[in-house]
């Protein structure tokens, strides 16, 4: 069982930000590196106990952050539901005082981002404006474009520039609510084709409501758009050196993968994987496309960071007996109430 750390970090501007550690597995020989976990949105540390715990296994440190407006780091507006930021430089703000305050001061091995979602974009948007920090990065249906349903995309940020403009930045974007688990259904939902991990993830936010997030605002459409407009800088993505995989999920209906060739050909060091079979959270799949994940991920380290010794233990967590997944697990990360009470 690998021990977990958390704390609150607090930012100039007061707001509390939830961070954690988890030291590699004490049966690991040897660590190999840290690797540090840019969750999506609406996420939170839990989500990714799994991945968490397969990577402390493999003998890599990790460090992860509940976003500013979610989980269970500072919310932003009175109804803790709604996902609102002014700018994506706030949540880089914040990721950058972490990285110095927290991270790098312990760090001593190489340092690997491992960005998920909107965490992935975050991720770009990190190497190119902070140079000479991570040695590479692995990015999973990285949000470089949004889908945005039946609205053509002029037409949604013509009214997110408009709402923001006749000051209801802080309302939900049409057609979203606050959020609660107990209407979702595994039934034709977007996320993953696991069914045990589809619901390991609704339960764990209804047992813990402080951990959930509703729909997102017009001032976090706004600012998702301005920051996307950046990444399809040509000059901005260049000034990323650091090798990169991108994985993308091919049965995607959030994420607008259309741009990806672009992005992929402005980076200087760049594999692009596309997982055809895989729904957006790929790191709630299933286990054949989880074993082509790790796959994927061993080969990527081995031929840019020389050869992964973990590599020849293949001790994976989802190939593991007594490590065979979220459910059913009776572990400190789960089970720590005080460590889930909010933090507003």
């Amino acid at each position: 069982m690998i021990k977990e750390s958390y704390r609150f970090m607090q930012t100039k501007d007061g707001a509390k930000i939830r961070i954690g550690f988890w030291p590699a597995y004490q049966q690991a020989q040897t660590t190999v590196r840290t690797v540090v976990l840019l969750q999506g949105r609406a996420s939170f540390m839990e989500k990714y106990q799994e991945m968490i715990e397969i990577l402390c296994l493999r003998g890599n440190n990790v460090w992860a952050l509940d976003w500013r407006g979610q989980g269970l780091s500072s919310r932003v507006l009175p109804n803790h539901h709604k996902l609102h930021i002014d700018s994506y430089d706030t949540y880089l703000q914040d990721f950058h005082q972490f990285m110095t305050e927290y991270v790098k001061p312990k760090q001593q091995t190489q340092l690997i981002l491992l960005g998920q979602s909107m965490g992935g974009h975050l991720a770009l948007r990190y190497l190119s404006e902070y140079q000479n920090i991570f040695d590479g990065a692995v990015l999973v249906a990285p949000m470089i474009d949004v889908k945005t349903g039946a609205y053509p995309k002029f037409l949604a940020k013509l009214l997110a520039q408009s709402a923001c403009f006749i000051g209801c930045q802080d309302a939900y974007i049409f057609g979203q609510e606050n959020y609660n688990p107990i209407h979702e259904h595994f039934e034709g939902n977007y996320f993953t084709h696991d069914r045990q991990r589809y619901f390991a993830h609704r339960d764990l936010q209804l047992k813990n409501p402080g951990l959930v997030s509703g729909g997102g605002t017009y001032g976090w459409l706004q600012a998702t758009f301005k920051s996307i407009q950046m990444l399809h800088q040509s000059d901005y993505l260049k000034q990323i050196r650091v090798p990169l995989l991108l994985i993308a999920a091919g049965q995607e209906e959030l994420i607008d993968n259309s741009c990806l060739d672009y992005i992929a050909e402005n980076l200087q060091k760049c594999q692009v994987k596309i997982y055809e079979h895989s729904r957006h959270q790929i790191f709630m799949e299933t286990d054949a496309i989880l074993e082509q994940f790790w796959a994927d991920y061993d080969s990527f380290i081995e031929q840019n960071f020389g050869v992964f010794e973990q590599a020849l233990a293949k001790r994976r967590l989802i190939e593991s007996s007594e490590l065979s997944g979220v459910q059913g697990r009776d572990s400190a990360f789960a089970n720590d109430t005080n460590r889930l009470q909010p933090n507003y």
